[in-house]
């Protein structure tokens, strides 16, 4: 025959060994916490400050951003001061409405005077109430100008930089 020239191939055999082996698994991911709070501001102005370092533990309720509040604390008093200029407005009003119900039942202004001075009252409470829903508005952008963290947990690394002009829509952390 043709291959009875070639030599026999060599064969190893090794006796089986019986030993523990020692498994290691190698994974690639991502962790993710249990709660993801992105942190957004409410109201837009230029970052002064960050409180907290990257990556660091922070508590629910603890300051993590600044924003510039000067702007807000000049619409806040602006705001107080519509309001006090409402309520001095109500309170001429009350004094009209209280000094022509007397008179007017005794015939010595019109029913017309009356009745624009109780309107004019009415307005004016209402003035006060507007005044006063701008007053909390106002101290509510002024508080929002410190970004507080809304649970406790592991901070991560800043997306805003001192600076910044941020708004609503800009992810800070």
């Amino acid at each position: 025959p043709a291959g009875a020239g070639a030599p026999a191939p060599e064969v190893l055999v090794t006796p089986v060994e019986k030993k523990n082996v020692d498994l290691d698994s190698v994974w690639i991911g991502t962790t993710v916490g249990y709660v993801n709070a992105e942190i957004r501001p409410k109201i837009q102005g230029y970052l002064m400050k960050q409180s907290y370092r990257d990556g660091s533990v922070v508590k629910a309720g603890e300051r993590l951003f600044e924003i510039d509040p000067r702007q807000f604390k000049a619409a806040l008093d602006q705001a107080v001061g519509q309001l006090g200029r409402a309520q001095a407005s109500l309170g001429k009003s009350e004094m009209d409405v209280t000094r022509y119900r007397p008179l007017a039942a005794q015939g010595a202004v019109s029913q017309q005077e009356l009745d624009n001075a109780v309107q004019a009252r009415s307005a004016d409470a209402a003035q006060v109430a507007s005044a006063q829903a701008a007053v909390e508005q106002a101290r509510l952008n002024l508080e929002w100008t410190s970004v507080n963290s809304p649970v406790t947990g592991i901070a991560a690394i800043a997306t805003a930089q001192i600076g910044d002009l941020v708004s609503p829509t800009t992810l800070l952390t």
